[in-house]
């Protein structure tokens, strides 16, 4: 007799914070793609220390988590009047935020955090929250502008370059423009004189992907110019940008050289960033497209 383990269904994580309009925001993006790959959601809210290096008293930590709940409480109510179907669980967390997600990614299919600007000092000394779980979590990250309303039209733009795998961007661009209904832009960004070398190996790249969603209506585009540029005006008119990412836990500053970084802070619409080996059944259930490209993208 063969006995087989199936692995429970990893949540959906939602970083939820005081503001009621960004925590909506937040629930509304986690629902979505917690039904898109049929998991539970999982809210997270940390309360910060008061100061750096400096504990706790035992009564400010009752006070803290007892803070951290009611936000929860609320957040969770939301969620699950928008989404009754759904199973929600709650996680308070006294402490930093980017180390709770971080932690909290390693265990979830993505995580969403919507995106609040930081003050110039503190991009300038540890970016922000949103940045740094971007560029570190173990999972897919979903970036969601807190002061504008997301996009519900145009194309899901996914960026691929050649010096890393992109299975990873791609399952996932794939995967949500099938479940959106949208169209999908494959971009690549080229060095001047190399946009037709490009284009061949681009159409090459994803040939095993179109036959693998033919549901899916694909476009590629090749601008010859700087990654971070072309990223960042091709945003304008997608309803989701989604990036490829080497994980750099452990490195300082990572997002400093990160295509990431330039267009996290100003794009109009969501940007999810995946892992280059987060390559998961939940998101691709099919092979073939999983065979290593023909050549490099350039």
């Amino acid at each position: 007799m063969t006995t087989t383990t199936t692995r429970a269904p990893q949540p959906v994580t939602v970083g939820v914070d005081a503001s009621p309009s960004r925590t909506e925001t937040g629930i509304r993006h986690g629902v979505a793609m917690a039904r898109m790959l049929d998991v539970p959601l999982s809210l997270v809210h940390a309360t910060a220390w008061p100061f750096e290096g400096v504990a706790f008293t035992p009564y400010e930590l009752t006070a803290a988590r007892e803070d951290a709940a009611a936000i929860l409480a609320r957040a969770a109510t939301k969620a699950r009047y928008l989404a009754p179907d759904l199973r929600v669980e709650v996680h308070p967390v006294v402490g930093s935020a980017s180390l709770a997600l971080e932690s909290a990614s390693t265990q979830s299919s993505a995580v969403v955090v919507v995106r609040r600007d930081a003050g110039v000092a503190d991009r300038l000394l540890s970016g922000s929250t949103s940045s740094r779980i971007a560029t570190r979590a173990a999972c897919p990250v979903v970036v969601v502008p807190g002061d504008t309303e997301p996009p519900t039209t145009g194309p899901v733009v996914v960026a691929i370059d050649a010096d890393s795998p992109t299975h990873g961007a791609l399952a996932f661009a794939f995967a949500r423009a099938r479940h959106v209904h949208a169209d999908l832009v494959v971009l690549h960004a080229t060095p001047r004189g190399g946009a037709e070398q490009g284009r061949r190996a681009v159409a090459e790249t994803i040939a095993g992907w179109r036959a693998d969603y033919p549901e899916v209506e694909v476009t590629t585009l090749t601008v010859e110019g700087s990654a971070s540029t072309v990223c960042a005006e091709a945003a304008h008119g997608a309803r989701l940008l989604v990036l490829g990412r080497h994980r750099t836990t452990g490195r300082r500053m990572p997002w400093t050289r990160s295509v990431a970084r330039a267009v996290l802070a100003h794009t109009p619409c969501p940007v999810v960033t995946v892992p280059h080996d987060a390559v998961d059944l939940a998101y691709h259930p099919r092979a073939a497209a999983m065979q290593p490209s023909a050549g490099p993208v350039y």
